[in-house]
């Protein structure tokens, strides 16, 4: 964040803090700290990490809210970019994020199928019954990172969309768990119209 909007926020009488490190790495395990001491939780040392590529969003994107519900469930964790940590959840295949000893790995053949296998793991590791859907473009990330926290409340899964098409995994997940709910974020730009006439569609015969 630039000392301008630091010095804006604060001229406006809001309690600024930054939380930061002198890397993405750094910044991402201060941020992990910062969570467990507003939970009130025991430090994070030696609990769980989830593991995601450090330079593509697509994967942290779709995991984000998976990993505020472990955490509600399971108590603190790391949610870091590749360290290589043993034992770690993994998110995205072996291709963005290189094998780990005794890794827990949730992915599929693309970013939008990794998503879909990160949404599985709500039953098979969460135990919790999925009805709703948070759909943001997989291509681009502001919007899928402002739905995290949204997907978090409404006990939605995060899935991955592109502007006009609706992928193959993402539909057959649609139908095959009968979802009931979609929230579709951002505008026509970023999910056309015309998917969102689809998925209208999808959604009513789930329900009949």
């Amino acid at each position: 964040m630039a000392p301008a909007v630091m010095d804006t926020l604060q001229e406006a009488d809001y309690r600024v803090v930054r939380v930061g490190g002198k890397n993405r790495m750094e910044t991402a395990e201060r941020s992990s700290e910062l969570a467990a001491e507003l939970r009130g939780d025991e430090a994070v040392n030696d609990k769980i990490r989830f593991e995601v590529n450090r330079n593509v969003y697509a994967d942290a994107l779709a995991g984000g809210a998976f990993v505020a519900m472990h955490r509600e469930k399971f108590g603190s964790s790391y949610f870091v970019p590749y360290v290589g940590k043993d034992g770690s959840i993994v998110f995205g295949g072996t291709e963005v994020v290189p094998s780990i000893p005794n890794e827990i790995r949730l992915a599929g053949n693309n970013r939008y199928a990794t998503a879909v296998e990160i949404a599985k793991a709500y039953k098979t590791m969460l135990d919790k019954e999925i009805k709703r859907v948070v759909l943001v473009n997989g291509e681009n990330f502001p919007d899928g990172l402002a739905a995290t926290p949204f997907a978090f409340r409404k006990d939605a899964v995060v899935l991955l969309t592109k502007q006009n098409e609706l992928p193959m995994a993402v539909d057959a997940y649609l139908r095959e768990h009968a979802i009931q709910e979609v929230w579709l974020i951002g505008g026509p730009e970023a999910i056309t119209e015309d998917q969102q006439n689809y998925l209208a569609w999808v959604l009513k015969d789930n329900m009949d």
